[in-house]
């Protein structure tokens, strides 16, 4: 609060005491992904429009309590870095960062035009994401308010030379120094446990789940085996990465695709650690599918009994025209309805790219349990 102006979270004792370690160890108190909504899946918000909105997310948990991934923070820290610094978060990574690196290849948002640029994919045809043939994406994240949460872009050459930076203590490959060995080591170490259900159901009959996992200042830390491995995963419309570090062993390894197809990633991901780290072999490429195949069937079970949440409703207390007009909430910004003569009524958020529908009459059943 004393480095960013207009910083301000919904509870003010967060508010006040609120450090840039608490801002990057996801411990704020708010639930996982929260705010995401902001940004997703394409926002017009600057990133002082996104901690202005900061103060309307409440929070699930008490602030420092427990572990709880969310991306909105890390662009706070994006524009944090701009207040303290003077250059945007983009120009201070260029220089600060590609540069010394000798990273020539890499840029701070996805351009498509790029002549290095390659295609994002997905399975978007289906029942759920994830389910029908796969295809070149015609909407990827490009909101450059949400780049500090995970939109570099990086070759695989120039990836090599960030990987070899944290393998050498933060040394360049001339001797010099980027980071300092303590800055590696502060930044490598753990912060906040994370609980071994955070990302969802255990399954550790066909995966090897990590003994410990902890969080640090932007990295998992976990202990697999016996080892300690640095690592951190990453996920955008159409292009998933892994980036994982065995400090014992020296090794350091990138695995990304250009598709949503997390299997392929993971299953290259596991043999080489299970290779590097002296266990043998999986068919990790059964194993996952496995486990994607139980993922698709249980989601897709879920969606046939689903409870009946809304009747249609014929009725209106008002003409339909009277419905039109802009309103405003504090956390998705300024939303239009309108109403043309013989058409339906559509919703749009302004502020949001693709959240836009139809508008149709219900009436909403209210179910309660009583104890």
């Amino acid at each position: 609060a004393d480095k960013l102006p207009g910083f301000r979270m919904y509870d003010p004792y967060a508010t006040a005491h609120m450090t840039v370690r608490d801002l990057l160890t996801h411990r704020s108190g708010l639930v996982l992904g929260e705010g995401d909504l902001m940004i997703v899946p394409n926002t017009t918000r600057s990133r002082a429009d996104i901690v202005h909105a900061l103060r309307y997310l409440k929070p699930r948990t008490g602030f420092r309590e427990q572990f709880a991934y969310d991306n909105i923070l890390y662009i706070v820290a994006g524009a944090l870095v701009q207040a303290v610094s003077g250059q945007t978060w983009e120009q201070f990574v260029r220089q600060h960062l590609f540069g010394p690196l000798g990273m020539t290849d890499s840029t701070t948002l996805y351009d498509p035009s790029n002549p290095n640029a390659v295609a994002l994919h997905g399975r978007v045809d289906g029942p759920i994401r994830g389910m029908g043939p796969l295809t070149i994406l015609k909407e990827v994240l490009d909101s450059k308010a949400a780049a500090p949460c995970g939109l570099i872009n990086a070759s695989a050459a120039d990836m090599a030379k960030w990987m070899a930076m944290w393998e050498s203590d933060g040394r360049l490959s001339d001797g010099k120094r980027l980071l300092s060995a303590a800055s590696v080591h502060e930044l490598w170490a753990p912060e906040v446990v994370v609980p071994t259900d955070t990302f969802g159901p255990a399954v550790a009959t066909l995966i090897p789940l990590p003994t410990l996992q902890d969080y640090a200042l932007g990295w998992f830390v976990e202990e697999d085996f016996g080892h300690e491995v640095i690592e951190h995963t990453g996920a955008v419309f159409g292009a998933l990465a892994a980036l994982y570090f065995i400090p014992e062993k020296h090794v350091a390894f990138s695995v990304v695709i250009n598709s949503e197809d997390s299997g392929a990633r993971l299953a290259v991901a596991y043999h080489l650690l299970a290779y590097y780290l002296g266990q043998p072999q999986q068919d990790w490429i059964g194993h996952l599918k496995q486990v994607r195949q139980g993922m698709v069937q249980q989601t897709l079970t879920a969606m046939k009994h689903l409870p009946k949440q809304y009747v249609p409703n014929d009725k209106s207390s008002l003409p339909l025209p009277a419905y039109a007009g802009t309103y405003f909430d504090p956390w998705y910004g300024t939303i239009t309805v309108s109403a043309r003569k013989g058409a339906k009524r559509r919703i749009l958020f302004n502020l949001t790219g693709g959240m836009e529908g139809p508008l149709e009459r219900a009436w909403v059943i209210v179910a309660s349990l009583v104890v």
